[in-house]
């Protein structure tokens, strides 16, 4: 990720117009937000564990009421409904988040809301649990989990979340001066311990909400970093260096996946096998240098043939390279007799004028349908048989029909009876016109 999108202090700058700022802009939201539903999931029992254990102590109190300051008396009903009241929509959240998990909620708009606001919520319940406490002289420990919440749990944009914990201490801060009356003066009152331990816990909880959200925005580019680098060496561990198509390896593994597919689905495969006609005489004549450029022409020009999604194009080796793709009988010859004579087109100029005046591709195709009992080795074995047919005549693609039960083809050639259905081939030839 370029560094002007990510600037020096971990947030994402305003620069809209630079290229896929919006894309990984609107990614980081969405990995943020499912990171959020799952903390306030969370949150959520934990609220309704913590509400049900004060229940419990407001019920071991009794009706012993609660004496505030100038002789107001707050019922300990005040805090048994609000703590209901914090109860049930704590396990409404909780269902809400369940249901978001399942699916049943998509909408961005929507799962926003629910995170922010149940986190409104409870800062709301918690602030009149704080208030009563302050009016009772029971200290401000509603007030520090409140912020302790709002720092650690949902992962806030620094403004909302400074804004949010800011709002909270100037409430309480009110709070205090104007019901509790720790002092009779200002001065006295802002340098009283209390006041002094409040807000150098806020000033902490703040600087740590800011540090969580720069945590997790260094995670999100670290892992989009990770995943960058790992798709980058895994593409050259598929790719061959030179020609930019698969290599051997990718070759294999690629064909595995297209055979299951069309072992599945009924359909059938081609394997064809390409060789450059007479290249060892082309890089004597011009050079390594100039066989390479070669090779490269004719990789671009097989990969621009067979450009279809589940089109496999890979180097097996040398001059040779090896093709996997969806096909039917007819369509095979035709395509690969396409490739032929695109290659030919290119009208890169051959040594062996005695031969053709350009560079040319001979091709081994072998048509089959994918069936338990046929190995993949067996029909890249048949493609290269009909690749060797194809380089007695240069310039030339041959076809082995791999017959099973069931199965035409357009060759009027006959199975041996003596092998295997599914072992049986059929050969046509098609020379260049």
């Amino acid at each position: 990720m370029d560094d002007v999108v990510y600037n020096k202090v971990g947030f994402f700058t305003r620069e809209s117009k630079i290229p896929g700022f919006r894309e990984i802009k609107a990614n980081f939201e969405i990995h943020r937000l499912n990171a959020n539903i799952a903390h306030m999931s969370l949150f959520a029992l934990f609220v309704i564990a913590l509400e049900i254990y004060l229940q419990v102590q407001n019920i071991l109190r009794g009706s012993e009421d609660f004496e505030a300051s100038g002789g107001v008396v707050i019922p300990v009903t005040v805090y048994i409904v609000m703590s209901l009241a914090t109860t049930f929509f704590a396990i409404l959240y909780a269902v809400l988040y369940r249901l978001v998990k399942k699916n049943k909620i998509k909408s961005f708009r929507m799962k926003t809301f629910l995170v922010h606001s149940f986190l409104y919520l409870y800062v709301i319940f918690t602030l009149g649990f704080s208030t009563c406490n302050i009016l009772t002289g029971g200290g401000v420990n509603s007030y520090l989990i409140v912020i302790v919440c709002t720092a650690a749990i949902p992962v806030l944009k620094p403004a909302q979340s400074v804004t949010t914990i800011g709002v909270c201490y100037a409430f309480t801060l009110l709070t205090m001066y104007y019901v509790r009356g720790i002092s009779s003066t200002w001065r006295e009152f802002t340098t009283s311990d209390d006041i002094n331990n409040v807000t150098l816990i806020t000033g902490f909880l703040i600087v740590s909400s800011v540090c969580v959200y720069r945590l997790f925005l260094n995670n999100y580019i670290n892992s989009v970093e990770l995943t960058k680098t790992n798709r980058a060496l895994d593409e050259m561990a598929n790719t061959d260096l030179l020609t930019g198509v698969y290599n051997r390896r990718a070759f294999y593994k690629k064909f595995d996946e297209l055979w299951k597919a069309a072992e599945k689905n009924g359909y059938k495969l081609a394997v064809a096998m390409v060789d450059i006609d007479f290249f060892k005489s082309y890089n004597d004549s011009f050079g390594h240098l100039q066989g390479d450029i070669c090779l490269c022409g004719v990789a671009g020009c097989l990969r621009a043939s067979f450009r279809r999604s589940s089109d496999i194009v890979a180097r097996f080796g040398g001059e040779e390279f090896i093709i996997a793709f969806k096909t039917n009988d007819e369509s095979a010859r035709d395509i690969a007799n396409a490739a032929r004579r695109a290659v030919e087109d290119l009208k890169i100029t051959h040594a062996r004028k005695d031969v053709s005046d350009f560079v040319t591709i001979s091709i081994g195709v072998s048509v089959f349908r994918p069936t338990g009992d046929l190995h993949q080795d067996k029909v890249i074995k048949l493609a290269d048989e009909a690749l060797y047919h194809s380089k007695e005549t240069r310039n030339t693609t041959s076809v082995e029909y791999v017959l099973g039960a069931g199965d035409r083809t357009s060759v009027d050639a006959a199975a041996k009876p003596s092998e295997p259905a599914s072992q049986t081939a059929v050969l046509e030839t098609v020379s260049a016109t």
